[in-house]
């Protein structure tokens, strides 16, 4: 499995996929605030399905990434039933490519602690998540109800931040970029 699919499937964290069959419709969707890492996005998808993709600003001033295929939208959407499986048996750099995908996707890092939060709705993906961390020797909190429905875990202290950046890191600029500067700050 290539590095970028992997991305991809951590990545739709934040994606969507809408079909209206009866126009013949397949749509896979991202918005994002961030236009930079949507480009990224767009060189996976060109890496992995051989496809280009538009990106354009919507009303509200967020960039969205569209691709309109059928044959993408049903490898995808299969893909993504059997996503946990493919990346456990995949390779470190997968599993890293996957990882980088969500956390660039439900992560928020903290501006003067040393916490990464990661945040879904499903927790069985938090648990995998968790245990893919383990691989890299990046330790995590509890997950916990963060609130209504959303939960979450965190990755806590600046040995196990430095090793995410190191083994996972992100591709998002904002979340990099916050990164690098919590992880300058002195101790």
């Amino acid at each position: 499995m290539k590095p970028e699919l992997t991305f991809i499937l951590g990545a739709m964290e934040d994606g969507c996929l809408t079909k209206r069959e009866s126009i013949g419709d397949f749509t896979i969707e991202f918005d994002q605030k961030n236009k930079e890492w949507l480009e990224e996005l767009s060189k996976c998808f060109k890496v992995v399905f051989g496809k280009t993709s538009s990106i354009k600003t919507t009303k509200r001033g967020f960039f969205r990434l569209r691709i309109h295929s059928k044959e993408i939208f049903q490898k995808l959407e299969n893909l993504m039933k059997r996503r946990e499986e493919l990346i456990e048996n995949s390779s470190l750099e997968c599993k890293a490519k996957f990882l980088r995908g969500v956390f660039d996707s439900e992560s928020s890092v903290h501006r003067k602690r040393f916490v990464i939060a990661l945040s879904n709705k499903n927790t069985n993906l938090l648990k995998f998540c968790k245990n893919l961390l383990e691989d890299f020797n990046i330790k995590t909190g509890s997950i916990c109800k963060s609130n209504k429905d959303v939960f979450e875990f965190c990755v806590f202290g600046r040995d196990n931040l430095e090793k995410f950046r190191q083994r996972v890191g992100f591709l998002h600029p904002d979340r990099k970029r916050k990164l690098d500067e919590l992880l300058k700050m002195s101790h």
